[in-house]
């Protein structure tokens, strides 16, 4: 019974002891003890091999010690870019300022070079100053004012007897060119009696059409024919006489352009071909026979900005040009009172107008103070007659055979007048908003007896007039109804031959036709 219980004491500490080694058998037990054993011989030799606490903190000492230089390496290393930095600058400045010094001296040099020129200029320009006072702020008009050529008087043609045969005699002398004698310069009987008429009722000429024409050969030929009948001048007064070819530019806006601008500063006027030749015209060669100044391309740029001075003076009496100058200084002897021209009687402005997209179209103003004539291509040949010598006609045997046409066909132009007003005033003024005044009356008296006077017709001068000045208003607007064009037209056809039975107004038919197609074209 002892035993029993001896050995049920035993288990029960046996149980509990499983329990402790988590039910583990001796050999499993055994087993972890010989790891442990392991791994504290391990610790014991790591233990063995760990520094002391004196040496640890000792290391923790140094580690500190070593963020401290860096800190410091790293503060020295930002000084130390700092420093390059600023030296390469200060490089820099020194090489800057060396060459500012360089500059400096060489700038010095210049300096008084220029101040020893400026001296010089100096002189020079007081010298001119003394010189100047003696001289005219007009140097080239002075100049002709010493020409010979120009101060020199001719023989001219005083009178005209038969204004037809001397409209047919000019025919033949424009025809033969002044500049190649193998060149032909072909003009219908018409377009010399329209010119002639132009003449006489404006100072401004338009002659338009397409490049090729012979716009300026007309101009140009007609004052060579006139002026000098057997070329005798050619050669002496650069190779043109009796008028001046002026080249319209593009970019003119005002007068100064034209005429050219007084310089304050040289005290000198720079004159323009075109001053040269108002002034020429005046010349004593010059101031009693016929001048004509070309304004080639004259749409380039528009005439009712640089020409503006013009348009109303030429219907002035005795008109002037007043320019800007020095008045103590010499001036040339045909200005009154040191500074205004004169623009003379004998002169004539002859603009040519190509039609194309390089030009400008001319305002009404314009057209209304001019006389126009478009110029077709391909002109009929002709045998060119004997040419009889003649002395160059006078601009006063011009004008008193125009002044004697007037007074000799005066009735037609009146009859002209009253046709125009009768028949299409109304119509045009209600329907077409088209109207003239005082200015085409006075038009009218002057052109249509000399056209007639030069061999032409009633209805062809006034045809001409009736499409230059009143019908040119109905081209190319497109407010128009073709009725009323056709009603026009039939107006026209209708009462033509209350004027003249001979001859259709074909200018003026055609302008309508071309209207009414380019409103209605046809199918």
């Amino acid at each position: 019974m002892r035993i029993r219980n001896v050995l049920q004491t035993t288990l029960i500490k046996r149980q509990e002891a499983d329990k402790r080694f988590g039910n583990k058998s001796p050999d499993e037990i055994l087993a972890e003890l010989d790891v442990l054993r392991k791994i504290k011989q391990d610790l014991e030799i790591k233990l063995a091999s760990k520094p002391s606490d004196i040496a640890t903190e000792k290391l923790a000492q140094l580690e500190n010690e070593k963020e401290q230089w860096e800190r410091e390496k790293f503060r020295l290393a930002t000084e130390l870019q700092e420093l390059k930095r600023n030296g390469a600058y200060s490089k820099i400045a020194v090489t800057e300022v060396e060459t500012l010094r360089d500059e400096k001296e060489a700038l010095q040099v210049s300096n008084d070079r220029l101040k020893n020129a400026l001296e010089e200029l100096r002189k020079e320009v007081s010298e001119e100053i003394e010189k100047s006072k003696n001289t005219s702020p007009f140097p080239e008009c002075y100049a002709m004012d010493e020409n010979e050529k120009l101060q020199a008087v001719t023989t001219l043609e005083n009178k005209i007897p038969d204004l037809q045969k001397f409209a047919e005699d000019l025919r033949y002398r424009i025809a033969v060119s002044p500049e190649d004698e193998n060149k032909r310069l072909y003009y219908s009987a018409q377009d010399i009696r329209i010119f002639l008429g132009g003449l006489a009722m404006s100072r401004l000429h338009l002659l338009e059409g397409i490049s090729g024409t012979g716009k300026t050969s007309l101009a140009t030929a007609f004052a060579t024919a006139i002026n000098d009948p057997h070329n005798q001048y050619k050669s002496k007064m650069n190779k043109r006489v009796g008028y001046k070819l002026i080249e319209v530019q593009a970019g003119w806006r005002d007068k100064q352009d034209l005429i050219g601008y007084y310089n304050a500063f040289e005290k000198r006027f720079y004159e323009s071909e075109f001053l040269q030749a108002l002034y020429e015209a005046q010349c004593p060669f010059y101031c009693d026979r016929i001048y004509i100044i070309v304004l080639d391309e004259m749409n380039l740029s528009r005439p009712e900005q640089y020409f503006a001075d013009f348009l109303s003076k030429l219907e002035q009496e005795s008109p002037t040009l007043s320019l800007s100058t020095d008045l103590n200084r010499r001036f040339p002897a045909l200005f009154e009172d040191h500074k205004t021209l004169k623009i003379p009687d004998n002169v004539w402005f002859i603009g040519t107008a190509n039609q194309d997209e390089t030009t400008l179209e001319f305002a009404d103003k314009t057209y209304d103070r001019a006389h126009i004539m478009e110029l077709g291509r391909n002109q009929a040949k002709f045998d060119i007659g004997s040419l009889s010598d003649r002395n160059p006609m006078s601009y006063q045997g011009l004008m008193s055979a125009f002044h004697n046409a007037q007074n000799k066909y005066k009735s037609e132009a009146t009859k002209a007048d009253q046709f125009l007003k009768k028949t299409f005033a109304d119509l045009l003024e209600k329907k077409f908003k088209i109207g003239w005044g005082n200015r085409l009356e006075r038009q009218i008296n002057a052109f249509i007896p000399v056209v007639i006077a030069s061999g032409g017709s009633l209805g062809e001068a006034t045809d001409h007039l009736l499409a230059t000045k009143i019908l040119r208003k109905v081209k190319n607007r497109y407010d128009i109804p073709p009725s009323y064009l056709r009603e026009l037209k039939e107006q026209i056809e209708v009462f033509w031959d209350d004027l003249d039975r001979q001859n259709t107004p074909q200018k003026s038919l055609q302008i309508i036709n071309t209207e009414i197609n380019r409103i209605e074209p046809e199918a």
